[in-house]
């Protein structure tokens, strides 16, 4: 069995057990990345969230939704990283944007979904 963890913002897809799993390795490791000084070491926490999801037993995939045909695709290594580095700046307050409103459109979450 596999875990698929969709990208998607709200109470549906948080409710998920996927995205209860990802919330939880993006908690475990905020307090790390708010206190790295470098990218590089920022983005190996990043990369080390995605490693974890995907080599999880049950294994996780990040899947995103194409809103035209309706079916879910995997958004691929690079991005799932870029999207997780990006929930831990939104996480440990580090968002730089003008507004609330604006930092809370960014952040993005994960989700399971029966694939």
């Amino acid at each position: 069995m596999k875990r698929a963890f969709s990208s998607g913002k709200g109470t549906t897809t948080s409710a998920l057990v996927g995205n209860q799993r990802y919330q939880v390795w993006i908690d475990l490791h905020r307090e790390q990345f708010a206190k790295s000084f470098s990218e590089e070491s920022r983005r190996n926490i990043s990369t080390s969230i995605v490693n974890a999801v995907i080599s999880a037993n049950p294994k996780g995939r990040f899947l995103s939704l194409d809103i035209h045909s309706g079916l879910w695709y995997d958004v691929g290594f690079n991005r799932a990283v870029a999207i997780t580095y990006e929930n831990l700046l939104a996480e440990s307050g580090m968002m730089h944007c003008s507004s609330p409103k604006k930092a809370a459109s960014v952040k993005r979450t994960f989700a399971s979904k029966a694939a």
